[in-house]
């Protein structure tokens, strides 16, 4: 094992006596760094991949290529629920789950709903329990006097 080698390419030859000589070139590069990379996301989320250095890159989404490029960013938006699995150097770098999210238009007509459902069952109540109040006092205090009356 060879240590502290630069960074760069480099052509190694292997040869003996008797036999023929074989070359292949090779790259030496610091390991692959990924600084930033959310494990999920919404549909239609801005979604933001780091990288430490500049490097060539390709989002797949199961077997079909979105799209590739080279840099030390990769900034997309999805447009579909999925795995996206992002490669650097050919090599898988991680998955993000994209997922649908809730529409805001419909969370706040939910929440509409709620509280008018809410107000009306207060307001129900509230009707039944003045109803229910003045028939059971008048009735407490007619037996109560009648009860006093015929004591005395």
């Amino acid at each position: 094992m060879i240590e502290d080698i630069d960074e760069g390419s480099y052509k190694i030859t292997a040869e003996k006596s008797g036999y023929r000589a074989v070359q292949t070139s090779i790259i030496v590069r610091k390991p692959l760094r990924v600084i930033e990379m959310p494990k999920s996301a919404v549909v239609g989320q801005e979604v933001v991949v780091k990288f430490e250095e500049s490097e060539d890159y390709s989002v797949m989404k199961g077997s079909e290529m979105k799209f590739s490029g080279f840099g030390k960013n990769i900034t997309f938006t999805p447009d579909e629920e999925g795995n996206y699995t992002i490669f650097a150097r050919d090599k898988e770098v991680g998955t993000i789950e994209v997922y649908q999210g809730i529409d805001v238009t419909k969370g706040v007509y939910f929440v509409i709903a709620v509280i008018a459902v809410v107000i009306l069952i207060v307001f129900l109540l509230k009707k039944r329990k003045k109803k229910m109040k003045t028939i059971s006092l008048g009735k407490y205090h007619a037996g109560a006097l009648r009860t006093e009356s015929e004591g005395e």
